[in-house]
């Protein structure tokens, strides 16, 4: 315990600073990716949702749940509602091949030898992510997936409104594949904004005396942001510990200062869970003041 307090207070109240503000860098990007699939909308409304989600995907298992909370918010009441959550999905899509694809070119570059499970495992991620965004728009898969869901709702009448949403989801997948330039555009802002993430962790790790490569980091961070993603712990905790921890060991790095590098990452999402809670805690206040009014 011990070790791991000196390797918290190893990384100086500046650097944790600087690591901050290149979150939230990358955290304004991030939005700005999100609000190139519906401008009509306005930024703003994409910042703060993005925050709210923050917020959830800490305080709820996997970061899943923050994306499921902006797709509701974004689309409730709206006549289009479908079509502007399935905006949310694509936009994650988009973000994990921007990791990966990230994390595959480091491995590319990578001077240390890699693992060959770990290589494989980012290549097959990637394909699959790949061929999941895409697939919908091969005209027999999506005939196929309607007629499936046409004989769901015969078999199955109650659940006929539920099928149609989906069926809608659909559309509007396709309806944003229709626009290539546009997601070359989020792809590319994706890539970028996984970049300011590495470079995030870089800097907190110099002050922890890490001498890794920059193309190292790029997998490395990677395999941390999907192993996060998945929806097994809330905000993430033990299993982002667990990733840095095993990952930075092929590197020699002691437990503890893996185990502070990834307590400062944590801390880090935790600032715009923060502004995304204070965000939350407006709307309701503000909601129940209309109500008590009228």
């Amino acid at each position: 315990m011990g070790s791991l307090i000196e390797s918290i207070q190893a990384i100086s109240i500046n650097t944790f600073m600087l690591a901050a503000l290149t979150f939230v860098v990358a955290f304004v990007i991030a939005s700005y990716r999100w609000y190139l699939l519906l401008p009509y909308l306005g930024f703003k409304i994409f910042l703060s949702l993005a925050f709210i989600g923050q917020f959830y995907s800490i305080v709820l298992p996997g970061q899943m749940a923050g994306d499921i909370v902006k797709a509701y918010r974004i689309g409730k009441g709206k006549v289009d509602a479908e079509h502007l959550a399935t905006s949310v999905f694509i936009d994650k899509f988009c973000g994990l091949i921007g990791i990966l694809c990230v994390s595959i070119i480091g491995i590319a570059i990578a001077k240390t030898e890699i693992p060959v499970e770990i290589s494989t495992a980012l290549y097959v991620l990637a394909l699959f992510f790949l061929i999941g965004f895409f697939t919908v728009k091969v005209a027999f898969v999506y005939k196929l997936l309607i007629k499936i869901l046409d004989q769901t709702a015969t078999f199955s009448p109650r659940f006929g409104t539920l099928v149609l949403r989906i069926v809608r989801v659909l559309e509007a997948w396709v309806w944003y594949l229709n626009y290539p330039l546009k997601l070359f555009y989020v792809f590319i802002i994706a890539g970028i904004v996984q970049f300011i993430c590495v470079w995030m962790n870089i800097i907190l790790a110099a002050d922890l005396g890490l001498n890794i490569q920059f193309s190292d980091w790029c997998w490395i961070c990677g395999l941390v942001a999907m192993a996060v993603f998945l929806p097994f712990s809330i905000g993430g905790i033990g299993i982002r510990e667990g990733a840095y921890v095993g990952l930075l060991s092929l590197f020699g790095v002691p437990v503890e200062k893996s185990i502070a590098l990834s307590l400062a990452v944590f801390a880090i999402s935790l600032l715009g869970a923060l502004i995304g809670g204070l965000l939350e805690l407006f709307r309701v206040v503000t909601s129940s003041s209309i109500s008590n009014k009228a």
